[in-house]
C-alpha cells in the first residue's frame, strides 16, 4: 500500500504573525482591503484577513518570509520578517501603506 505523510505542527513549531496594516495619513485608517503575498522558503503562505485591519497568518519556528502588501490607492510595499521575528509563538508586525498621491 501507499503510505501519506501528514505534516502536524505543534505550537512549539510556528509563529502565529499578526500584521496591523495602516495608512500614513492623517488618522492612521485601517487598510481592511490589502493583499498580501507572503513567500516563506520559496512557497506561497496563505493568511486570513480579519476584516478590521489585522492579517493573520503562520510560519514556521525560525522561518523567515517576504510579504508583498498591495492595496487599491497604496504604493506597494515589500517588508521582510526574520527568523528574530519568529523566535516565539507569536509576532505582532505592523505595516505602514503611504497613499499614493
Amino acid at each position: 500500500g501507499k503510505t501519506q505523510k501528514i505534516a502536524v505542527y505543534g505550537s512549539d513549531d510556528v509563529t502565529t504573525v499578526t500584521a496591523t496594516i495602516k495608512g500614513t495619513e492623517s488618522g492612521t485608517p485601517a487598510i481592511t482591503n490589502a493583499l498580501l503575498t507572503i513567500t516563506s522558503d520559496g512557497k506561497p503562505v496563505g493568511f486570513t484577513n480579519n476584516a478590521d485591519g489585522t492579517y493573520t497568518y503562520i510560519l514556521g519556528r525560525g522561518k523567515t518570509a517576504t510579504v508583498k502588501v498591495t492595496a487599491s490607492g497604496y504604493t506597494t510595499q515589500t517588508v521582510n520578517v526574520t527568523a528574530t521575528n519568529t523566535a516565539s509563538a507569536t509576532y505582532a508586525q505592523a505595516i505602514n501603506m503611504v497613499k499614493k498621491s
